[in-house]
């Protein structure tokens, strides 16, 4: 394996590790909002704390990971390249993800849920979350180095992504002192939070890209299509920033612009581009493919994304519907994203799990997981039941307690799913070393 690769190996080392870690967090999140369950003290003491660290490694970290290792990937023709700076992310990266994880260990424990980016207020979570965005920065200004990278859709993640960090800059110094860490974090957290998401959402496609041509040995997206969901990515993300850098951070203003683009253009580019690979699919004869794990990522993660953009579209107020929008979209990626994991391997010069039982099942256990928990959520949420809280269910009617236990498997359910993925990607390079 060539020195290019092995960047992209630690990066998806890094991806899989922060999930596993992340899985173990969720534990705790599961049993704070099963309603037999969620009674335990410790469990009570224990869910805002868990809910950060879990929110932080299974999307932040995990996703600019695998982000990452696809820059990688596309650098690896390049004439030139700038190995010291790739390793240089990689371990800055890492550290940062040690710190969040261990964040906990330190003694403030101050909860701040904040949008995007929920965070402890303390300084190892903070040194954590600042050595993962310079890793990520690095990776990207090394992407743009190369002007061929311009017109690839790697190019577009890079410059979305300078694009949020330099928002996330732009807010801190635009806030003045004063505020309650609520509000300071809330606003810090607001603009590149929504800009991220565009970063996501084209990710998710590559990883669709990857996983129909290696099934079907076809490219699915022609040139101008690919060219086509650049520029919409790219336009979703700065088209509100004319209108929003006129206004304060904290202004009301300021934080409409945002969330108008992702509601208006966040999805179009995604939508296009799930109904373009469901006609190839109808129309390209084809064995049975249920017994291939890029075939099955491929079609859970384009139920979860459907299944995310309906429940957004039942959002009304303050509770739990927002969430269940928001893993359904969530998860739509990281299912896309661990099925370009699996497809990594081969190329990594490591086993393919492609026909793997394991791995042909993970993605179907995660999916019907998170779909009866984002289902539980999503009928809690119509009886008022309050967001990123784990109060008690003593009060509630009794099919709201059924729609939180059916929460509840299906959050238990998805955690398998998760582990079985940690478990696939952990054998493949066990059995590498030996």
């Amino acid at each position: 394996m060539g020195a290019h690769m092995r960047a992209v190996k630690h990066w998806l080392s890094l991806g899989v590790i922060a999930l596993a870690v992340a899985g173990f967090f969720s534990i705790v999140l599961v049993i704070g909002r099963t309603p037999a369950l969620q009674e335990m003290r410790w469990a009570k003491d224990l869910f805002s704390v868990a809910l950060v660290v879990h929110v932080d490694l299974s999307v932040w970290v995990w996703f600019c990971s695998m982000i990452a290792a696809m820059l990688s990937l596309n650098m690896h023709t390049r004439a030139q390249r700038i190995p010291a700076l790739e390793r240089a992310a990689v371990i800055t990266a890492a550290i940062g993800t040690a710190c969040l994880a261990l964040s906990p260990l330190e003694g403030e424990w101050q909860v701040i849920k904040s949008n995007y980016i929920p965070v402890l207020n303390n300084a190892l979570f903070f040194l954590g979350l600042s050595l993962i965005a310079s890793g990520v920065a690095l990776m990207a200004f090394e992407t743009l180095w190369q002007r061929s990278s311009w017109k690839r859709p790697e190019g577009a993640l890079a410059v979305i992504l300078l694009l949020s960090l330099s928002l996330f800059i732009h807010s801190g110094m635009a806030l003045s002192a004063g505020y309650a860490p609520e509000e300071r974090f809330e606003y810090l957290f607001w603009a590149g939070g929504h800009t991220m998401q565009h970063a996501f959402s084209l990710a998710m496609i590559i990883a669709w890209a990857a996983l129909f041509q290696r099934t079907y040995q076809q490219d699915i997206f022609s040139t101008r299509l690919v060219a086509a969901f650049m520029a919409l990515s790219i336009y979703a993300a700065i088209q509100p920033l004319p209108e929003a850098l006129s206004y304060r951070v904290d202004d009301g203003a300021f934080q409409l612009s945002f969330t108008t683009a992702m509601i208006r253009l966040g999805g179009i580019a995604p939508a296009i581009a799930l109904a373009v690979v469901m006609w190839r699919m109808w129309r390209i004869p084809k064995p049975a493919r249920l017994r291939d794990a890029y075939f099955t990522s491929l079609v859970m993660s384009m139920l979860l994304f459907v299944a995310g953009g309906v429940l957004g579209l039942m959002i009304t107020g303050q509770n739990v519907t927002i969430p269940a929008h928001y893993h359904g979209s969530i998860v739509a990626v990281t299912i896309a994203l661990m099925g370009y994991g699996y497809s990594l391997l081969p190329q990594l010069g490591l086993t393919s799990v492609q026909y793997r039982k394991a791995a042909v099942l993970q993605p179907v256990f995660y999916a019907l997981g998170q779909l009866m928990h984002i289902g539980g959520l999503a009928y809690s949420g119509g009886y008022g039941v309050l967001r990123k809280s784990a109060e008690s269910t003593a009060s509630l009617a009794p099919e709201v307690k059924i729609a939180l236990a059916v929460m509840g498997t299906g959050g238990l359910l998805a955690i398998i799913g998760g582990l079985m993925f940690v478990w696939v990607m952990a054998t493949a390079f066990y059995k590498a070393r030996r």
